[in-house]
């Protein structure tokens, strides 16, 4: 039998496979005189960047492919382009996070009401710009003004990866639901929930207000303010160009931040409670570490992770 009939024959019956084209041109004459009738059916689609340009025979069950415009491979176009998704969307969906955890405490220290709240103001057109669900926005405002009695605050504790200590805050109205993704997380990546205390006392709790500097940078304007602020006071300095920093006892937020506004410094910029480790460690290899970190922050009820970790970013 002829040999190039029975290749043709062959790469027919099977499953779409690709023929490149110099191949292609080797075979096209015996083809033609071959299979006749099929040539009118030729179908030639254009290439797009990042594909290859394909010759098509109707009837017939194989593509041809261009080696010249032939697709990149996976790990140099769509890989990356996925991987960029990926990063994209855990940065988004930390950042939801911690928008609706911002929104809950400026309820809790200025109310609900826009008008007489700027700092509540700030956060939600913040989270508009960002795309953020209304329905979250509501949730977060009901949770913080004690609206959505479903809600809990849980403080999960424990270690992960390379002895990280770490909390695992979350905001839930299924506690039942929350453990279980919690404690999967933990079991199957390589960290240990530990008992209630067990991490908590490496990390210092403190409240943090940023203001707009009225001031123009004077230390004695912002220490006469700072003596009236009240006794919960624990430090402050002026930050960047024209913010101040103070940091207070978490209870005291509300109250002193109402001091501070009698004071002159009527724009606040910031005002949450953070938790800060008292010692740190330091990863060589961040890799285990950042993966059981990006699992635990893309739950659903999780709104932030503390640790205790460090390590040197790669440049890209």
């Amino acid at each position: 039998k002829d040999p190039v009939k029975m290749r043709v024959t062959l790469l027919s019956r099977a499953k779409r496979p690709y023929v490149p084209l110099f191949i292609w041109n080797v075979l096209r004459p015996s083809f033609s005189f071959q299979f006749p009738s099929l040539l009118p059916s030729f179908n030639t689609y254009p290439a797009t960047q990042g594909s290859a340009s394909v010759e098509s025979v109707k009837g017939s069950s194989f593509m041809l492919f261009s080696p010249t415009n032939a697709p990149n491979a996976g790990h140099s176009h769509w890989a990356n382009i996925k991987h960029h998704k990926a990063k994209k969307d855990l940065e988004k969906a930390k950042t939801f996070g911690r928008i609706a955890s911002l929104i809950k405490t400026a309820v809790k220290i200025g109310g609900p009401d826009l008008s007489q709240n700027s700092l509540l103001a700030q956060h939600i057109e913040t989270a508009k710009k960002m795309g953020f669900p209304k329905e979250k926005i509501t949730a977060a405002l009901d949770s913080g003004s004690g609206k959505d009695d479903n809600c809990e605050r849980i403080i999960y504790e424990g270690r992960g990866p390379d002895k990280v200590i770490l909390m695992v805050i979350v905001d839930t109205d299924n506690k039942n639901r929350s453990n279980q993704f919690v404690r999967n997380a933990f079991t199957k990546n390589g960290g240990t929930i530990g008992a209630p205390g067990s991490a908590s006392f490496m990390f210092s709790k403190e409240g943090v207000l940023h203001f707009a500097d009225p001031f123009e940078g004077s230390q004695e304007k912002l220490f006469d303010a700072m003596l009236e602020g009240g006794d919960d006071i624990k430090s402050f300095e002026f930050i960047g160009d024209d913010q101040i920093e103070v940091i207070v006892e978490p209870s005291a937020l509300a109250s002193v931040k109402q001091n501070l506004h009698a004071q002159g410094l009527v724009k606040c910029t910031k005002a949450e409670i953070v938790f800060k480790p008292q010692s740190e460690i330091t990863l060589d290899d961040p890799t285990a570490w950042k993966k059981f970190y990006n699992i635990l922050i893309e739950l659903d009820d999780v709104v932030d992770v503390v640790h205790n970790a460090t390590w040197e970013e790669d440049e890209e």
